[in-house]
């Protein structure tokens, strides 16, 4: 038994010394997840004839993917500079509106898109051999923006039924609403082991996603990533 946990020790200490860049050299970590993506002051209003109500913004799930370069200072600080693609936004709640003549329509799928190329620059720090926290600001560049969702108009029949007919999808362009540079500030923590990186991060918007005349409103967002240190 005392020979298996020195063996297993061995291990351990010998895996740690792999889990992070060597002093004064350069890696090349390619990443991929998901981002769980909301703005805030999202909420939007409906007005109808007989009715006016609030549709909230909730969280978007999307795809996430990136790559970074990190330079290593000493054993416990590094500098990371990177590229990422970010599916960011809100998906907004369903909702259905009735009119007098028994005729209305719902709204279903309403997703606000906001995609971005984001430049995150980012300092880091060590806590152990396997476990990093990181800060900085992280420039991003608007790529798409839009509006989409799936309204289907229905007719109530004499016993309160709704009859739906076929859901035609609408998509309405956000690109004179929203800014095209938006400034991020990401925080990460970080857990490495023979070179597999597994990030989760906070990623909070500085700057407005949209402009004066529209709203006040900002990213937020959660991403979890893996990634693959590469030394150079």
């Amino acid at each position: 038994m005392k020979r298996l946990l020195i063996t297993l020790t061995v291990i351990a200490l010998s895996a740690s010394c792999f889990a992070q860049g060597k002093e004064g050299h350069l890696s090349i970590i390619p990443r991929i997840g998901v981002d769980l993506a909301k703005i805030t002051n999202g909420e939007y209003f409906v007005a109808e004839s007989n009715s006016d109500f609030k549709v909230d913004a909730n969280i978007r799930p999307a795809f996430a993917c990136g790559i970074d370069a990190e330079y290593m200072l000493n054993s416990h600080f590094a500098l990371n500079a990177g590229v990422y693609y970010t599916q960011q936004g809100a998906k907004f709640d369903d909702y259905s509106i009735e009119n007098e003549d028994k005729t209305g329509y719902g709204v279903h799928n309403n997703i606000l898109k906001l995609d971005y190329i984001s430049m995150p620059l980012m300092a880091r720090e060590f806590i152990t051999d396997n476990f990093s926290v990181s800060i900085g600001l992280q420039p991003s560049l608007l790529v798409n923006t839009c509006r989409v969702w799936e309204e289907q108009a229905f007719v109530v029949g004499e016993d309160g039924a709704r009859d739906y007919k076929k859901a035609e999808e609408i998509e309405t362009d956000y690109s004179n609403l929203t800014q095209k540079f938006v400034l991020h500030m990401p925080v990460s923590i970080s857990y490495e082991f023979q070179h597999v990186i597994i990030d989760a991060r906070y990623v909070y918007g500085l700057t407005r996603s949209f402009k004066s005349s529209f709203g006040k409103s900002n990213n937020s967002m959660l991403m979890f990533t893996v990634g693959y240190r590469f030394q150079l």
